[in-house]
């Protein structure tokens, strides 16, 4: 590093213009300004600020060792005040150290560009980064057509051009249609838990203007359970009274699960001691009663028979070798066994009677 750092104040404004420029970086400044640029970028580069860490305690040795060399009468306050200052400067957070932590950006998916920016100067400003440092590191962010967009119109000499430019690229006005609609398409999948669930929608409602009773509704609506267990949700105004309903919620859902494995344990016991009962009583089900399909005959199957040599038994004749359907033996049918009581009276004389029919004298035979 101290080579670089010799090299850069050697150089001239010319060669370090033509060096900033290869790196994709604004020529604009003195020259004491582009020397700290390019010296920022190559540091960058070449992870030089990793490389250089010293522990903390190697470096509190080194600093006693050099105070007792040099001055022994230097106060001892003194002497832990550099200590101090000097691992504070010795501990500062690379790109490499954050990288995980911040969200790549392509233009080409639903993150919003304003949102992307937001988290990384949220980021810049915690590590102290310079706008050197925020420029090359935005860049190793930009993926797919935000990376083709900034390499095409080299928008990314500073850090305002770059973010002005991206914004104005990225930044769309999004339809409160198409919100609703997300929203209400969007449900809680088994593998989420609720508090994550509820972030994701409240990232979808971020892009359009909606009251939170909306979003709460939305959220709601999109847990696939029983209205009536989800009745305890309804009551949140607030995003806060939400998570606090989710813990309720959760707790009810666990008391309830543990109550139907008990009514499932007694509804099995009291099943098996049924079955138990039925067969101590020797009850039995019509599916559990052994027939023969052969012979008639109860307590065995077909295969069972012993009968089975002598073919199939007619259950007209109750005789084997033939069926009922083709039995040719005439079997006397049943005679009614009814008693009838029937009263009768002999009539020895006719039942006469004489009428007249114009003037006509007739004897009449009474019969019915």
């Amino acid at each position: 590093m101290s080579d670089n750092q010799g090299d850069i104040v050697k150089m001239k404004m010319a060669d370090l213009r033509k060096k900033l420029e290869e790196l994709e970086l604004s020529t604009q400044g003195s020259k004491k300004e582009l020397q700290e640029r390019l010296r920022t970028a190559l540091m960058m580069n070449n992870e030089a600020i990793t490389n250089d860490y010293v522990e903390p305690g190697e470096d509190e040795e080194d600093n006693e060792s050099e105070y007792e060399e040099d001055d022994e009468d230097v106060p001892k306050a003194t002497k832990t005040g550099c200590r101090r200052k000097q691992t504070r400067e010795q501990v500062s957070l690379t790109f490499r150290d954050v990288e995980e932590s911040l969200e790549k950006f392509s233009g080409d998916e639903k993150l919003s560009v304003t949102r992307w920016l937001d988290d990384f100067e949220e980021m810049a400003e915690l590590c102290q980064w310079v706008d050197v440092q925020k420029v090359a590191y935005a860049k190793r962010l930009l993926t797919g057509s935000a990376k083709l967009f900034v390499r095409y119109e080299k928008c990314g000499k500073t850090w305002k051009s770059l973010k002005s430019a991206l914004k104005s690229e990225f930044e769309e006005v999004v339809d409160s249609y198409k919100v609703h609609r997300e929203l209400s398409r969007r449900n809680k999948r088994n593998d989420e838990t609720y508090q994550e669930y509820t972030y994701k929608m409240l990232e979808i409602a971020s892009q359009a203007d909606l009251e939170p009773r909306t979003v709460i509704k939305y959220i709601i609506e999109g847990i696939p359970e029983d209205p009536v267990e989800k009745s305890i949700l309804y009551g949140a105004k607030t995003i806060r009274q939400l998570k606090e309903r989710f813990s309720q919620f959760e707790d009810m859902k666990s008391e309830m699960k543990s109550h139907r494995k008990i009514q499932d344990k007694k509804e099995d016991t009291i099943k098996r001691v049924s079955t138990g009962e039925k067969s101590r009583l020797g009850l039995q089900s019509v599916s559990n009663v052994k027939r023969c399909h052969m012979c008639g005959d109860k307590g065995h199957f077909k295969s069972e028979c012993p009968n089975k040599q002598k073919g199939l038994k007619c259950f007209k004749c109750n005789e084997y070798g033939h069926i009922a359907i083709k039995c040719g033996s005439s079997v006397p049918k049943p005679t009614n066994t009814q008693k009838t009581n029937s009263i009768s009276r002999n009539h020895t004389t006719k039942h006469t009677k004489e009428i007249t029919i114009t003037d006509v004298k007739l004897t009449a035979l009474i019969d019915t």
